[in-house]
């Protein structure tokens, strides 16, 4: 550390993006990423000159401005702003210099030159389908629209010519539009594609699907009478939503065919909230299709990782707590279970492979910390039970010699009527052993 950053080391509270910043920092492949553009990536050639900067800290950087929205300058301000930023970086103000905002743009303009960002997002890709969580069997094909700037105050005084209008309702649009095909069992993004407003979403519909997808989703844009004849004769479950015809309305099965599908179908729009709304992404930033279809496969492959693991301490501490929750309601509901004696190493033992290790010592679950009994009456009908560490009649507690434990036993306790009740059963609790 340099006295630069000894005030940052000691500060007692982690703010939101030091949270955000270190679960990417975690989840992301960097290696692999850094694998795809070090080809490249300039070096320093035998006629020496200035040293690049590394490619580690330039490839977090350019993700740095798709998750805040950052532009070139406003990165380099950031990176001198925000500790955090720099750490994530692995920058140090004292010791390193920044990249100024030239270097960033030389880095995403070598990103758009050989379509970098396309073999990121197949990268991620490959990553998770080693991992096992993109599925194969099915596809939920959707897009959305984003808007491009319709002033003129240019030199050429014209707007985009590769941006189109397209209606919605009875809103237009001009701008492009993002095609993506999500994976129906995991939600995650497999496929994207980049057109102008005004191509039909149907029409770049069989470039979403994979070719071993059993399964097709999809809104009424998609609906189409031959390709659903076709997946019927494939084999292939076709659950687009239903279209009413030209002054008709909606049958009682057609409805419950697209209230059945459409819970898999919201998944689609997952990904774009975490795109619009998470990312800010609701504006181009650049001209043309392909600078912003660039920053597009960026975007979507780093919101893979956002929507999939952003939150995944706290997913995975969620499951945690169902499985032990799963695995004790039998033994809650089992009432002849409790009069035996339960060693609290036999809990260890059965449910401490369930536990985080952060979460190990607990053998109980509270509804909150000021409450350090867990109350299942929800689980258990009109009885509770608590773990109960003193001894008394019908409970003992006994040192287990091999495994340095103390044993317990489930004591059943009726509820007592509001406002009554023994102080003692009232202290009854344990929080740890």
């Amino acid at each position: 550390l340099s006295f630069s950053t000894l005030d940052f080391a000691s500060k007692k509270k982690l703010t939101k993006r030091d949270v955000f910043l270190a679960g990417m920092a975690a989840v992301v492949p960097w290696a692999a990423l850094e694998a795809v553009i070090d080809p490249f990536y300039p070096k320093m050639g035998p006629q020496g000159g200035r040293r690049a900067f590394p490619l580690a800290t330039m490839l977090r950087i350019y993700c740095l401005q798709q998750w805040y929205q950052l532009s070139d300058p406003g990165a380099e301000e950031a990176l001198y702003d925000i500790q955090s930023m720099r750490a994530f970086c692995g920058l140090d103000l004292g010791r390193d210099d920044i990249p100024d905002e030239t270097t960033i743009l030389n880095f995403r303009h070598l990103l758009e030159r050989h379509d970098l960002t396309k073999a990121v997002f197949a990268t991620v890709k490959e990553h998770l389908e080693a991992k096992g969580a993109l599925l194969r069997g099915g596809t939920i094909v959707d897009a959305t629209l984003i808007a491009a700037s319709p002033s003129t105050k240019n030199k050429e005084g014209k707007r985009d010519p590769e941006m189109r209008q397209s209606k919605k309702g009875n809103q237009w649009y001009f701008g492009m539009k993002v095609h993506i095909g999500t994976d129906a069992e995991s939600g995650l993004v497999h496929t994207v594609g980049v057109t102008a407003g005004s191509v039909h979403d149907a029409k770049v519909m069989d470039n979403l699907i994979r070719e071993d997808d059993r399964a097709v989703y999809g809104d009424k844009a998609y609906a189409c009478g031959w390709k659903k004849r076709q997946a019927k004769a494939a084999g292939v479950l076709w659950a687009v939503k239903e279209k009413a015809q030209a002054g008709r309305v909606l049958t009682r099965s057609q409805r419950a065919f697209n209230k059945k599908h459409g819970v898999v179908r919201a998944k689609v729009e997952h990904v774009f909230r975490v795109l619009k709304c998470q990312f800010g992404y609701r504006k181009v930033r650049y001209r043309g299709i392909k600078k912003n279809g660039a920053q597009v496969f960026s975007l979507l492959a780093l919101a893979i990782f956002t929507s999939h693991g952003g939150n995944w301490r706290r997913r995975e501490a969620r499951s945690d707590r169902g499985r032990v929750r799963r695995a004790l309601i039998p033994w809650l509901r089992d009432r002849t279970a409790y009069a035996t004696h339960v060693q609290a190493s036999d809990l260890t033992t059965g449910f401490g492979s369930l536990l985080p290790s952060s979460s190990r010592r607990l053998l109980i679950l509270t509804r909150n910390e000021h409450s350090p009994r867990w109350q299942s009456s929800a689980l258990c009908g009109r009885s509770r039970y608590i773990l109960d560490r003193e001894r008394s009649p019908g409970a003992s507690a006994t040192d287990d010699q091999s495994g340095g434990c103390i044993s317990y036993d489930f004591a059943p306790i009726s509820r007592p009527m509001r406002g009554c009740g023994s102080s003692i059963e009232r202290e009854r609790s344990v929080t740890h052993c």
